[in-house]
């Protein structure tokens, strides 16, 4: 793992992306003032369920959407809501790796064609041959033969054109990747490779990643920090091993208990557990005042509606949003948690000392 610099490479500030829901009805916010910042050489991860705003916030960074307010800035430029040109002189230092491998390439151009387009693209007065070479190997970097690139992308894999797609990537050697979503199309063995692969790129070459998952086995393994989501808020964030092993605030812990464990007396407490970390409750939010989990939460009470809670310094580089943090009993000992550590870990969950490449099987 490359130690991350301490000054940020990626910073967000208080980003909001609002949808249009028609002229009668109030914009939908999608993201609601999120903060964060990703530093050379690191990995951090945004987590969450569906419609947290996890790909929103990935595609605002990307320039696909507009945002109404907040400020996303690389090496301290502004780079929100740029021009096109502004945009694709960004491809250097920003590039994106999306979910759907299947989608992400276009089937009627063979791969040398789509990896090699960012070298084209970015007219760096590179001759054809000089492209060619290069493509070739950044192909052989991420495992797929150079002979291979006359090939069309039907005639590659899915965990193929995943890699493939990565590769396009690189090529331009960016700075930062956000990857959206990377493997969540890919069956286990196959996550491996690809998990394992995007390390051994990072520690070679120090590129940083924006890493998109709903996986909290995979956001473990590959993070160096995490920051939780839940309808476009930030409920927490710190330390990947701090936010995984002991989680602070109640939707991380209902996070953490819906990770399934291959063995059926552990998974029927892992759901019981579930079941205590998320349940119905009788606070409703108003609009937009108070906490968006309290309707779920099995620790809520008046006031978690009453007023919207800040995201709130708890010492040891995390912060969390919660009004009760302080009141709550600890992870540890929680009932649900009890119940957890009776459960066998599941094997797609590393150790805390997971930041290695062969920690995960190849498959």
């Amino acid at each position: 793992m490359t130690k991350p610099a301490s000054d940020p490479l990626l910073e967000i500030t208080d980003l909001t992306v609002r949808y249009s829901q028609g002229l009668r009805r109030p914009p939908l916010t999608a993201v609601d003032r999120v903060s964060m910042s990703v530093a050379a050489g690191e990995t951090v991860s945004v987590v969450g369920e569906s419609g947290s705003g996890k790909t929103t916030l990935a595609s605002t960074v990307l320039g696909l959407h507009r945002a109404a307010a907040g400020s996303v800035r690389l090496h301290g430029a502004e780079i929100l809501n740029t021009s096109a040109r502004q945009r694709k002189a960004l491809g250097a230092s920003l590039q994106a790796v999306f979910q759907d491998p299947f989608s992400s390439l276009d089937p009627s151009r063979t791969i040398g064609m789509s990896v090699a387009e960012p070298l084209r693209a970015a007219r760096n007065g590179l001759s054809a041959a000089e492209i060619r070479d290069r493509t070739g190997q950044i192909l052989s970097r991420v495992g797929i033969q150079p002979a291979g690139m006359s090939k069309y992308p039907a005639e590659f894999s899915g965990g193929q054109r995943q890699r493939i797609a990565i590769a396009r990537a690189l090529i331009l050697e960016p700075e930062i990747v956000i990857c959206d979503e990377a493997v969540s199309a890919l069956d286990v063995s196959i996550q491996a490779q690809v998990l394992n692969l995007l390390e051994e790129l990072q520690q070679d070459a120090g590129t940083s990643y924006l890493f998109i998952s709903h996986n909290m086995a995979v956001v473990r393994h590959i993070s160096d920090r995490v920051v939780v989501l839940y309808r476009g808020r930030v409920m927490e964030q710190g330390l990947a091993a701090d936010v995984c092993e002991r989680p602070a605030h109640p939707y991380t812990r209902a996070l953490l208990a819906s990770v399934p464990v291959p063995d059926v007396n552990a998974q029927q407490a892992r759901r019981i557990a579930r079941s205590e970390a998320s349940t119905l409750s009788k606070f409703a939010t108003r609009g937009d005042v108070g906490c968006q989990f309290a309707p779920r939460c099995p620790f809520a009470q008046e006031r978690c509606v009453a007023e919207t809670p800040a995201l709130t310094d708890i010492g040891g580089g995390r912060r969390v949003a919660c009004v009760r943090t302080r009141d709550i009993p600890a992870a540890e000992e929680a009932s649900f948690a009890i119940r957890l550590q009776a459960a066998t870990p599941s094997p797609s969950l590393p150790a805390p000392a997971a930041r290695q490449t062969n920690d995960i099987a190849t498959g």
